[in-house]
């Protein structure tokens, strides 16, 4: 079934829409002039949703987002986590640096990663998409060399879906080596790359032979509840949702002193501090469960747990529920109302406000995936938005911009002063003028 937008997405689906660009001959189309964008062009998707023809907007159109993100986006968006290394890059997963970003599709050899990797990308002004399968129109095929891919940093969009990886009899923490060479070591039913040092600090322990592909049909996304120990310092974190929490020695032993995966301090570094979007965490103590929306936490009654199917939800110490501070989650997103007086009320939440869209205006957005949420999830949301947030309407295009509660509408000249690039969501006109004018 294909994706909805803003909802998870499989690797194939996501190089299929890529592939779509490519076979309907789309160009590049935004034009710079000293560092400022001048003009950009917007070209549909397989469901007629416009994306801009740009490298960022081929990803955002790619990963099937509300909207087309900027490469500066990028580098901050906590749609996306950074990998551990492009080592553990799989098809679907992107590859960013400072203007610029591409859809990795696969290596040129598995078994030798040196030789580079097929792209799907975007780079010049009137070129058609690079891509693995055929030269564009000004001659050049979707690849990097060796030294292109050491520009990137390697990163992973959080709803990507793996699908149902196959089940390798290794416990955590095998060490599995493919016949190329590579050693991993699986962590949360992940393999995870060692380089010959981290091998050499880990131990070097005896590692099992496995076939090749082995590592690319395994699952991408740590398992909740997982325990990894950073080898330099002893440190102890739990994973939940994508996210690591640092354990306290007493924590620790109030859990039973599980055992944990020994890991390099990399694959630490790599992992978040707040949970991504839908995440449920049981505080072990009292059993109260917390659902993470826009890094930020609600209480679920027991009622509202059973109105959501009873989620699994992850047991984790009080300090890691603590550890997530937004009052309200932030958006944008899409939340629809579990409670049965709201009839499946569904709202727009964003820069901590929150609008109840009509079916109409829902249609009208091309219904996009939604998270279902008890009412606690809107608790804290006000009518407006408290954020500095940019808004278009959806019936005329003009593009606001909200600050202070108040939103002020951009002329031409100041679009173009800040560079014509600035990330906006689509909205009704309805919510705009519910928000007051900047006097």
């Amino acid at each position: 079934m294909p994706s909805k937008i803003g909802g998870p997405i499989g690797r194939t689906e996501v190089l299929v829409r890529a592939q779509n660009w490519v076979e309907r001959r789309f160009t590049y189309g935004t034009r710079f002039r000293n560092g400022s964008v001048t003009s950009k062009e917007h070209r549909p998707d397989l469901g007629g949703k416009q994306y801009r023809t740009d490298c960022s907007g081929l990803v955002a159109m790619s990963w099937h987002l509300p909207q087309s993100l900027t490469t500066a986006d990028m580098l901050t968006w906590k749609g996306a986590f950074r990998l551990p290394s492009r080592e553990d890059l799989k098809p679907g997963d992107a590859l960013l640096k400072q203007g610029h970003v591409e859809l990795f599709v696969r290596w040129v050899d598995a078994k030798r990663h040196g030789k580079g990797a097929f792209v799907y990308s975007f780079n010049t002004f009137g070129e058609t998409v690079r891509n693995p399968k055929a030269r564009t129109n000004r001659g050049n095929l979707g690849r990097n060399d060796s030294e292109e891919m050491a520009l990137y940093r390697p990163v992973r969009y959080k709803k990507i879906a793996d699908g149902p990886g196959r089940s390798v009899p290794h416990s955590e923490g095998a060490v599995l080596r493919e016949p190329s060479g590579a050693i991993y070591v699986v962590v949360g039913g992940v393999p995870f790359h060692l380089t010959p040092e981290e091998y050499k600090d880990l131990g070097k322990p005896e590692f099992t032979i496995v076939p090749t592909g082995t590592f690319r049909k395994m699952p991408g996304t740590l398992r909740n509840g997982t325990l990894i120990r950073l080898k330099d310092d002893g440190s102890i974190f739990i994973v939940a949702g994508g996210a690591k929490h640092r354990l306290t020695p007493r924590e620790w032993a109030a859990m039973g002193r599980p055992s944990a995966v020994d890991v390099p301090a990399r694959l630490a570094e790599a992992l978040d501090g707040t949970p991504v979007d839908n995440t449920f965490l049981c505080h072990r103590t009292s059993g109260a469960i917390f659902h993470v929306l826009g890094d930020a936490k609600y209480h679920v009654t027991e009622e509202q747990w059973g109105d959501l199917g009873k989620p699994a939800a992850t047991d984790v110490p009080a300090s890691f529920i603590d550890s997530i501070r937004r009052p309200a989650p932030d958006g944008p997103l899409f939340l629809r109302d579990t409670d049965r007086a709201a009839r499946g009320a569904i709202h727009l939440v964003i820069g901590g406000a929150r609008y109840h869209l009509s079916k109409v205006e829902y249609a009208l957005l091309g219904k996009p995936a939604f998270i279902p949420v008890g009412k606690g999830a809107f608790k804290d949301l006000g009518e407006v938005p408290r954020e500095t947030v940019y808004l278009r309407d959806l019936d005329d295009r003009a593009i606001y911009e909200v600050k202070d509660g108040r939103k002020h509408h951009m002329t031409p000249e100041e679009w173009d002063e800040r560079g014509g690039d600035i990330t906006f969501t689509n909205v009704p006109d309805r919510f705009l003028e519910s928000i007051p004018d900047r006097q």
